[in-house]
């Protein structure tokens, strides 16, 4: 049976595969519907030697994200692959991303460009102003924050409605603010 259904599919993957097999899998689709296949990742400063350099981390770590309008077509793709590639359904069909952590990636990020950018903020109290990056407006979301990680945990279900999503954040000072180039 094949539909016109539009959207996001999730494919499960072998981790530490995810960008070969989005590559793979965009191959194998071509011409059958496939709008766009990608590993989504969020970026995070991490210190390295003593110097700050930003880093790309998995958002779904052993998923890939499969924008395409013929979902039956992407289910029988990777069947034929040689490679594990399992499509998430739900009651035995593909079942479409309507969470709002998979809202918030379309929002982000850009086709082509599947990065959630860095946001910087500063926290002084119990208050946290998010002054640059995709969280910006978005203070409401966030759960938890790691500083030493800048990592925020946002109160969102992640892509499996289970664990939380997360994202990068560089939490400033509010002291140091005035000396800070963004």
């Amino acid at each position: 049976m094949t539909d016109n259904r539009q959207g996001w599919y999730a494919v499960h993957v072998g981790v530490g595969r995810e960008e070969a097999m989005a590559s793979r899998i965009s191959r194998v689709l071509q011409g059958c519907g496939l709008e766009e296949a990608f590993f989504p990742k969020f970026e995070v400063e991490q210190k390295f030697h003593g110097e700050w350099k930003r880093v790309l981390k998995p958002l779904w770590p052993g998923y890939i994200i499969v924008a395409t309008r013929l979902p039956d077509a992407l289910v029988k793709g990777c069947a034929e692959l040689s490679e594990y590639a399992h499509v998430v359904e739900v009651g035995g069909e593909p079942a479409a991303l309507v969470s709002p952590a998979a809202e918030l990636v379309r929002a982000w990020t850009d086709p082509g460009d599947r990065v959630v950018s860095l946001s910087t903020g500063v926290k002084e109290r119990d208050n946290m102003t998010v002054l640059q990056g995709p969280l910006v407006g978005s203070e409401h979301l966030i759960e938890t924050m790691n500083r030493h990680k800048g990592i925020a945990v946002l109160g969102v279900d992640g892509l499996d409605g289970k664990g939380r999503m997360r994202i990068g954040l560089r939490v400033l000072p509010g002291d140091k603010i005035s000396n800070i180039d963004f």
